[in-house]
């Protein structure tokens, strides 16, 4: 019997001429996991993955010798009625794949390191359990995953055969920060940026710029500063095709180009300040890019002028998410984005209403979904909004919120939906 998955509907043990391999243990089986759990009758087994917590089965993994996989993802061996020790799973010698997301386990197995055929680990517990340091000696690991409030022990250099690795806490030595080069194999590499010190993220930089082999690439600034010069020094690998870069710079770095990132399908990006007639116009010219994730952290009131890009801008791209400064669908030219499906914008509700922003879409064939942001208004020109409005919509044209504290006047939330739903969809209509 190559898989046998317990649902709660079984009730005998298996025969023993049966050999399980795959056992998959689901629903709530309290008493039918005991009564199943017979190492004797199943020394063949290789693949264990269960979906609740059991104290019986967990204790009994000792005896399952030839185990390969081990997947406990989801069951919490943090409840203190459970008492689970998983130190045992050190002896488990054969193991390739050792799953504990969200498992919720406070002490991890200290001597993980003992399992030298390990290739993936995944140590996202959702806790703040400590990564042992034994981890460093496994020499054929491809794949590891850590929770991002952790930091990794000094050595990780020697794990030489990962591919994948998230999520990493940099900016606090520079030891990990050099040891990140070392693994010149990664494909896939997330990291969460804190420091303060340039030294460090010039370190960090010279370790990015050693991994030649990178797919995905997303660094998170948390906290930490910004270093645009010394990013500005990196050279991206040839096959990058995920980047997601948040917070990092006051302003794109100019290595993102379609000479330096032929392959660039998924990007991510926010910067303090975004130049729409130059930035935008560069991001255009990326061959290959499907997603696009663009945000600034400030918001930027002057509005974008009509057809920054050329007719040829954006030639694959499906999704465009574009945050906290001024744009709209007119600064595509028809031609450009020719299969678009999804555009998100921010505009102020003052140049749609009064017609100075043009929110026209017929040029846009593959258009499915098209969502609004509105910018934050200032207190002079809501009477100017309000009067558009009532022309419009007029019903809605006088709802609005008043704080007696500072006297800020906001428009309510329904009547703005209202007008641009009706400027929009007039248009989107018209042109399907």
């Amino acid at each position: 019997n190559f898989v046998t998955v317990l649902d709660g509907t079984v009730q005998s043990k298996p025969s023993s001429h049966i050999k399980v391999r795959l056992l998959s243990f689901q629903n709530s089986m309290s008493e039918l996991t005991t009564h199943w759990v017979d190492a004797t009758s199943m020394p063949q087994l290789r693949s264990v993955t269960l979906f609740r917590t059991d104290v019986d089965l967990i204790q009994a993994l000792p005896s399952f010798q030839i185990l390969r996989v081990l997947d406990l993802e989801g069951c919490n061996l943090g409840e203190s009625s459970h008492k689970v020790d998983l130190s045992c799973v050190e002896n488990l010698l054969h193991l390739r794949y050792l799953g504990l997301r969200d498992t919720r386990v406070g002490i991890l197995p200290m001597e993980i390191g003992k399992l030298r055929f390990l290739e993936t680990l995944d140590l996202r517990v959702g806790g703040s359990a400590e990564v042992p340091s034994s981890v460093v000696r496994l020499g054929h690991l491809m794949c590891l995953y850590v929770d991002p409030d952790v930091r990794l022990s000094v050595g990780m250099g020697n794990l030489v055969s990962l591919e994948e690795l998230t999520t990493v806490k940099v900016g606090g030595t520079v030891a990990i920060e050099k040891e990140l080069g070392q693994l010149i194999e990664l494909r896939v590499l997330q990291l969460e940026w804190t420091g303060d010190d340039d030294s460090v993220c010039s370190s960090l930089v010279v370790s990015l710029g050693n991994l030649r082999k990178l797919q995905s690439l997303i660094i998170f600034r948390q906290g930490g500063l910004r270093f645009d010069v010394i990013w500005d020094s990196w050279v991206p690998p040839p096959h990058l095709r995920t980047f997601e870069f948040v917070g990092c710079t006051l302003t794109m770095p100019k290595w993102i180009n379609s000479s330096v990132l032929p392959l660039l399908s998924i990007l991510r990006i926010e910067v303090k300040r975004v130049q729409p007639e130059v930035d935008i116009q560069i991001l255009g010219k990326l061959p290959a890019l499907r997603f696009l994730y663009l945000e600034t952290t400030k918001v930027q009131y002057t509005r974008a002028e009509s057809f920054i890009v050329g007719a040829d801008a954006f030639p694959c791209l499906r999704e465009c998410y574009l945050y906290y400064f001024q744009t709209g669908p007119s600064i595509f030219p028809r031609g450009a984005m020719p299969r678009l499906e999804v555009l998100y914008f921010f505009a102020r509700a003052l140049h749609i209403a009064g017609g100075e922003l043009d929110v026209g879409m017929d040029h846009l064939p593959s258009l499915r979904r098209v969502m609004v942001s509105l910018c934050p208004e200032k207190d002079d020109i809501i009477d100017k909004i309000d009067e558009a409005a009532a022309m419009i919509y007029p019903q809605n044209g006088n709802k609005r919120k008043k704080n007696d504290g500072d006297r800020l006047r906001r428009w309510d939330s329904c009547a703005l939906e209202s007008i641009l739903s009706i400027l929009i969809c007039r248009q989107f209509v018209s042109s399907s």
